[in-house]
C-alpha cells in the first residue's frame, strides 16, 4: 500500500509534467544576430499548428485558426500567446514577431502593388490596434521580418492576435498557404543581438507562406461566352457590390434583359470582366472600374435588378464603368490579344 509521501509525490510530477515546457530546440547564442535566428530556423520542418513552446521556455504560440476566403480572396491566420508562470522570469512580454519570407511574398507582387497592399489588416483580442501591430524589415531584437504584435502579457495570461492577407496583391495563380515559419517572443530587455541580454524565445510554427504558380495569360471573352459557357467558368460564385451571387444567379443576370435598367447594364459588364481577371486576365486595364462598379452596386440594398434608370445621375454614372468594362471584355485594353 502507498504512503501518503509517494502519493504526494506523484502528484508532485503530474503537476510538474502538465506545467514545466519541453523545449524543441536550442535558443540561438547571445549576440549571434540574424546568423543565430537564421541556424535555428533550419531546424523548422514538419512545423505544426501548436501549440510550441519558445526555445526558452517561457512563452506557448498556438495557431487557433487558419481560414481562407476564396470569394473575396483573405487569408487570415489567428494566434495565442501564453506566459508560463514557472518559467524563468525574463519580465512580461513586450512584443512577439510572426516571421514571413518577404522577398518570396515580394517576387509574386502584381504590378503596382506593395507588401502593405498584401498585409490588409491585423489585430489584438479581435481589435484593430494601429501601430500597435504591423510590418518590420526587420524586427532589430528578434532579427525576424514579418509582423511585429505588441502587448503586454504577464504571468498566466494570454493574447490573440490574428493577420490578414488579400491574395488580390499577388500575380493571379499565387496563393497564401499555411507552412513552417519562425515566431519570436521579446520579454523584457531580451535582444538576440547583444551579448549582454538573454535571447528572445524563438520558435516554429505554421504561419503564412506563398504557394502556387503564375498562371499563363489569357485573353478576356466578352459576357456572352460566359453566359454560354458556365463549364468554362474559374470560380462559382462572385461579389457584385457587396452582395454574393452563385454561379446560377450570375447567369441569370447575364440571361436577362437590361430594360433600361442601368444596374444590370454594369452588372453584366461586371461578371464578365471578374471572371476574366480570375480566369487570368491582365486586371491592371480595369481595377479602379470594378473597385467603382462594386462602390456603385453597394450603394443599394439586396440583390440585383436596382431599377436605376440610364437618363439618371446614377445611371449615367453605371453605363460609363460598363462602356469601359465592355472595352475591356472584348479585348480593346489588351494589346496583346487579338481581337
Amino acid at each position: 500500500m502507498r504512503s501518503i509521501y509517494s502519493i504526494m509525490a506523484l502528484c508532485l510530477v503530474a503537476i510538474l509534467v502538465t506545467t514545466i515546457p519541453a523545449i524543441a530546440q536550442e535558443c540561438p547564442e547571445p549576440g549571434s544576430g540574424a546568423v543565430g535566428v537564421a541556424e535555428f530556423s533550419e531546424g523548422c520542418i514538419d512545423c505544426v499548428d501548436g501549440p510550441v513552446v519558445t526555445c526558452n521556455g517561457e512563452f506557448r504560440v498556438n495557431l487557433m485558426n487558419f481560414e481562407r476566403d476564396t470569394v473575396l480572396r483573405l487569408a487570415t491566420f489567428t494566434y495565442r500567446v501564453y506566459n508560463f508562470p514557472e518559467a524563468t522570469d525574463s519580465g512580461d512580454l513586450v512584443h512577439w514577431v510572426l516571421g514571413i519570407d518577404m522577398e518570396q511574398f515580394q517576387t509574386a507582387l502584381a504590378n503596382d502593388m506593395t507588401l502593405e497592399d498584401l498585409f490588409v489588416s491585423c489585430s489584438v483580442n479581435g481589435l484593430a490596434v494601429g501601430m500597435d501591430c504591423g510590418l518590420v524589415l526587420p524586427d532589430p531584437t528578434t532579427q525576424l521580418d514579418g509582423v511585429k504584435f505588441e502587448a503586454v502579457i504577464g504571468d498566466s495570461e494570454y493574447e490573440t492576435f490574428s493577420i490578414t492577407l488579400d491574395e488580390a496583391a499577388l500575380i493571379h495563380g499565387f496563393e497564401v498557404a499555411k507552412d513552417c515559419a519562425l515566431a519570436a517572443t521579446k520579454a523584457g530587455d531580451q535582444d538576440i543581438q547583444r551579448v549582454d541580454r538573454l535571447v528572445p524565445g524563438y520558435a516554429c510554427i505554421n504561419g503564412p507562406v506563398l504557394a502556387g504558380e503564375p498562371l499563363p495569360y489569357v485573353c478576356p471573352r466578352s459576357q456572352g461566352f460566359w453566359k454560354n459557357h458556365a463549364e468554362a467558368w474559374p470560380v462559382t460564385s462572385l461579389v457584385l457590390g457587396s452582395e454574393t451571387y452563385s454561379q446560377s444567379e450570375l447567369i441569370t443576370i447575364l440571361r436577362t434583359p437590361p430594360r433600361g435598367d442601368a444596374s444590370l447594364i454594369l452588372a453584366k459588364q461586371l461578371i464578365a470582366a471578374k471572371l476574366n481577371v480570375e480566369n487570368g486576365s491582365d486586371p491592371a486595364p480595369i481595377d479602379d472600374t470594378i473597385e467603382s462598379a462594386d462602390d456603385q452596386l453597394s450603394a443599394y440594398s439586396g440583390k440585383l435588378p436596382y431599377g436605376v434608370r440610364t437618363y439618371t445621375s446614377a445611371g449615367h454614372a453605371m453605363l460609363q464603368d460598363a462602356q469601359i468594362l465592355d472595352n475591356y471584355n472584348n479585348r480593346e485594353l489588351t494589346p496583346d490579344c487579338e481581337g
